[in-house]
């Protein structure tokens, strides 16, 4: 059985999956755009759920990084998220906060040996909402899947730029609070050391690892762009 080949047809074919490519990488790049960061360090932040009632108890800055997106057009409506706000009322990024639903999972034998369980949302329980740190983070909103706000976090407590246009030395400086200190003013070193002290280790990122990330991923990783240059060579060779 002898099968006829048409070399015009098959370039036509290679130059529209070639065009079809190239709009997935364009599309892929423009949801890329939303992506920030990310931040040297992160909040964590311990609260107490009871009903609809939540209690902040404790604040602590961890040396992690966590990314963050620039708007909230990924999360309004599909995920509790949260948004930290600048002491001069600035949105400085968003991020999920999955956690403030309290699941309970279970798992029990039924006697006649299969396996039974399930999950469900409970009203009272610990949370531990990660959020990430900007040196000028006054607060943090989080909102429901309604977009509805349900609690404010006070930062100002490990904010170290308050952004009041005067330099307060020794904690704000040129580096860490560029806006308030615009004469160079130098890190003072017992300060600095001072910080290190309330950094804690860290070993896993706070949710999913940020290097897999598609905005931070090497362009050789994206099978979108590889299928592309496939396409591309192969076009040429056909023509």
């Amino acid at each position: 059985m002898t099968i006829l080949i048409n070399k015009k047809n098959i370039s036509i074919t290679l130059f529209f999956f070639f065009a079809l490519s190239i709009f997935l990488i364009n599309a892929s790049f423009s949801s890329a755009q939303n992506i920030e960061g990310p931040t040297e360090k992160t909040i964590e932040v311990n609260i107490y759920k009871k009903d609809k009632v939540y209690e902040v108890q404790l604040l602590t800055i961890k040396k992690l990084a966590y990314p963050y997106l620039a708007d909230n057009k990924l999360l309004i409506n599909k995920i509790h998220y949260g948004k930290v706000i600048s002491f001069q009322g600035k949105a400085l990024g968003f991020f999920t906060a999955k956690e403030m639903t309290i699941t309970k999972c279970w798992d029990e034998f039924a006697k006649d040996g299969s396996i039974t369980g399930g999950c469900e949302d409970v009203p009272e329980g610990e949370i531990l909402l990660r959020i990430p740190y900007f040196n000028n983070g006054a607060k943090a909103e989080i909102y429901d899947l309604n977009n509805q706000k349900i609690l404010t976090i006070d930062l100002s407590a490990k904010a170290v730029c308050n952004e009041n246009n005067m330099c307060n030395v020794p904690i704000e400086n040129s580096i860490n609070c560029a806006s308030d200190c615009r004469n160079g003013e130098p890190i003072i070193s017992d300060y600095k050391t001072l910080q290190n002290q309330e950094l804690e280790s860290f070993t896993n990122m706070p949710y999913e690892k940020y290097e897999e990330n598609s905005a931070e991923r090497p362009w050789w990783n994206d099978k979108t762009i590889i299928l592309a240059i496939i396409f591309f060579v192969a076009f040429i060779l056909f023509l």
